[in-house]
């Protein structure tokens, strides 16, 4: 899980398609067109295409949230 402090420095960095998701939470989406939106995204997997910009989006971690498989009480 990450800390506070850690948390407010990543949601300053913007990711594109193809790097890896640092850290289970939900991310801003921000595409060529303008267009926003949000998606939660996993650690771990890489940061998706988009069905119609392509490489042109852009991903901001609004808030890390831990996966129920990342949760211990539920193991």
């Amino acid at each position: 899980m990450i800390r506070k402090n850690q948390e407010a420095s990543n949601n300053d960095r913007f990711y594109k398609p193809g790097e890896q998701v640092p850290h289970t939470g939900v991310y801003h989406l921000l595409h060529e067109s303008g267009r926003t939106g949000t998606v939660v995204l996993l650690q771990g997997k890489e940061f998706p295409v988009c069905a119609d910009c392509g490489q042109r989006v852009q991903f901001r971690l609004e808030r890390a949230a831990p996966h129920i498989r990342e949760d211990r009480d539920f193991r």
